[in-house]
């Protein structure tokens, strides 16, 4: 093994850690393609690497890429000095999704806010006191956000920044803007079941890793989580596509439905229409791409150059889609996927 620590030695000399946090997502990724991937092609066209060096070298890209999203992981699980100053200096006791930045942030900070939507993503918070806990748009209550298992009653509530103390602090009373109509009314009082069997701790707040076993964060489970290494067929047509690296990215959004939507712009609290310019429905991703009175009309003309009489009316139904309309040609499925959208 030691004949080969020069080659890992090569590979730390390459990634400067704080560097590698000042670039974007494509930045890092070009980074890696452009210089670590290169470095032991030599070796490898020569000699067969054992495999501890293999895991160890994919483990430097791995520190590379998502090391970052390892410091909320320590800013809520930890208690030092650094901690204290950061809750002190940008937190001010609300939750972290509720931070907004600012052009006094420093750079770290602000490459930091960065990544935050991909720890928040994959983590689920076990409620304590409740103060660093966002009501609605944090994974608190159930498998996910209850924005997401109840869009309406959130649209319509009047604090969307409320967190689950000061909800706790109110008696679970839930206010909305405008008197709900029945099927909305049934909602909220399955919501309020749910709330009032609820009872808050004085102990903080706690967050536990979803993409590992241990719950423990990994910064192994989060690469793996946003990778090729998911399982998925389609992810692996995105990466392997020759196509720039800023389109398989934009692609990749697409696929976990974070292309910025106006209905995706909403939720992050623009205060625009969410509904489609064109046909006044609401524009998600699916809408956007496949559903839209003008995607539908560009989809026919492709659906008639491949001699097939119907078109894909999602993303997800895009794959299956274009297998029956082009067999044979999986070499081209992305490259057409992003020439279209």
């Amino acid at each position: 093994m030691r004949d080969w620590v020069f080659l890992e030695g090569k590979y730390h000399k390459k990634v400067d850690v704080w560097q590698g946090g000042s670039l974007t997502m494509t930045g890092r990724a070009t980074l890696i393609d452009s210089s670590l991937n290169n470095s032991p092609t030599y070796h490898m066209s020569m000699f067969l690497l054992p495999k501890t060096v293999i895991n160890r070298l994919d483990s430097i890209r791995r520190k590379f890429f998502c090391l970052l999203c390892k410091w909320w992981w320590r800013l809520q699980n930890e208690d030092g000095i650094w901690q204290r100053i950061v809750r002190a200096k940008y937190l001010f006791g609300q939750p972290i999704g509720l931070v907004k930045a600012k052009h006094s942030d420093s750079p770290i900070w602000s490459d930091l806010l960065k990544v935050r939507c991909f720890y928040i993503s994959s983590r689920k918070l076990l409620v304590g006191n409740g103060c660093g806990t966002r009501f609605w748009q944090d994974k608190w209550l159930g498998a996910g956000a209850l924005c997401v298992e109840y869009p309406t009653l959130f649209d319509l509530w009047c604090d969307k920044n409320l967190t689950v103390a000061q909800c706790a602090a109110d008696g679970w009373r839930v206010h909305f803007k405008v008197s709900l109509p029945e099927f909305l009314r049934q909602q909220r009082y399955a919501l309020a079941v749910r709330l009032n069997s609820i009872r808050l701790s004085s102990e903080q707040d706690k967050p536990f890793w979803l993409k590992s076993s241990s719950h423990v964060f990994s910064v192994k489970s989060l690469y793996d989580s946003i990778s090729g290494n998911e399982s998925s067929v389609n992810l692996l047509y995105i990466w392997k596509a020759k196509i720039p690296q800023k389109i398989k990215f934009f692609m990749w959004f697409l696929h976990h439905d974070s292309i910025l939507t106006r209905e995706n712009m909403v939720k992050r609290k623009w205060q625009g229409d969410s509904t489609c310019v064109f046909c006044a429905c609401l524009e998600t991703s699916d809408h956007l791409m496949f559903e839209c009175c003008v995607a539908r009309v560009t989809w026919g003309v492709v659906a008639t150059s491949f001699g097939v009489s119907t078109i894909p009316t999602s993303y997800k139904k895009f794959w299956r889609w274009i297998e029956v309309a082009l067999p044979g040609g999986s070499q081209f499925f992305t490259l057409g996927l992003a020439a279209i959208c």
